[in-house]
């Protein structure tokens, strides 16, 4: 029997000459050598990554031997759209009052491939998993500097795909699905800076060495946001002891200037909009405590040497401020 090449149109399947023996031949899976492919192979590469939310699959879709891989005509990585508001006045033209951020959409096209139809039920249950409507995925995506950015996704449409052939037979399905961002921005590597008692500590990027003394304002800390253009929520950790206590960015100030905690307790505090929570290490509720909720909500601004604000009284060895932040991004990379 002679070798078989096949040189078509993608997309057209081509019959068996005779009609019969071996099934057709789907040449859309057919690619023809490019010039140069060898060394474009060899350039630095973007990196897509869908991670279901069980923690536990995830697939590298850019990268063809794998068994989840990404198609041509993604949508949605670049940005999502904004919402200009304008005042209306009885003169012409209408002043520029803001802009909003709506949530944005992701758009993927997805192929399925799997060596024999066992493993093709099995890569289809657990992929369709990970597009649980209730649930939020993400896709990360990573530079050649190993730097990465997520998106959160919560899926739409699109698992009901067309169906032309056994996809059990056939040990292949394509899905053009469709994703709402909610939260429109990517993501990175959370930043954490730390401001403990006594002993001088160096912030996550160069600066003198800080520390916080016995009931002493710490008023000269600052952090960096590497974020581009957007601020980042604030999320505290105020480990004791302590009588009392005051943190905040840029002087907006979360203050609890009565609630003491002793060594091995502490108070978190998300400032998160949409979320907003302050608690102890039982979880009790400890919002009435504040006596100042400026800073809930508040954004860490993008750049370097943001102001950070500590006051603590009755503090000894073992206070230590946490503060933590995911840079937000508007594009994937």
């Amino acid at each position: 029997m002679s070798n078989l090449i096949v040189v078509g149109t993608p997309g057209v399947v081509v019959p068996p000459e005779g009609g019969g023996g071996t099934p057709p031949i789907d040449t859309s899976i057919v690619t023809t050598p490019k010039p140069n492919q060898g060394r474009h192979n060899l350039r630095p590469r973007l990196a897509a990554i869908w991670r279901s939310w069980n923690g536990v699959d995830e697939w590298t879709l850019t990268e063809r031997t794998s068994p989840v891989f990404v198609l041509r005509g993604a949508t949605g990585t670049r940005g999502a759209p904004v919402e200009q508001a304008y005042a209306e006045t009885q003169r012409d033209g209408a002043p520029w009052e803001g802009v909003r951020v709506a949530k944005g959409q992701l758009g993927l096209q997805i192929r399925l491939d799997a060596p024999d139809w066992e493993a093709m039920r099995d890569l289809t249950h657990r992929f369709e998993e990970s597009l649980e409507p209730d649930k939020v995925s993400t896709l990360r995506m990573v530079t050649p500097d190993g730097k990465w950015r997520d998106l959160s996704c919560r899926y739409v449409d699109g698992l009901d795909y067309p169906i032309e052939l056994d996809p059990l037979a056939s040990r292949t399905a394509t899905y053009s699905l469709t994703w709402d961002t909610p939260d429109p921005f990517w993501l990175g590597e959370e930043v954490v800076t730390e401001f403990p008692f006594g002993d001088a500590v160096r912030p996550n990027f160069p600066a003198p060495p800080m520390q916080i003394n016995s009931s002493q304002t710490f008023g000269s800390a600052t952090v960096t946001n590497p974020g581009r253009g957007i601020g980042s929520p604030a999320v505290w950790r105020i480990d004791g002891p302590f009588a009392g206590f005051s943190v905040g960015v840029g002087g907006a100030l979360i203050s609890a200037p009565n609630l003491t905690k002793a060594k091995g307790q502490w108070v978190d505090i998300d400032a998160t909009p949409g979320v907003k929570t302050v608690t102890d290490e039982s979880g009790a509720d400890l919002w009435l405590s504040l006596t100042s909720r400026a800073g809930m909500g508040a954004e860490i601004p993008p750049g370097v040497d943001v102001p950070v604000d500590i006051t603590a009284t009755g503090v000894g060895p073992g206070f230590n401020v946490r503060l933590a932040f995911r840079p937000r991004y508007r594009s994937g990379w």
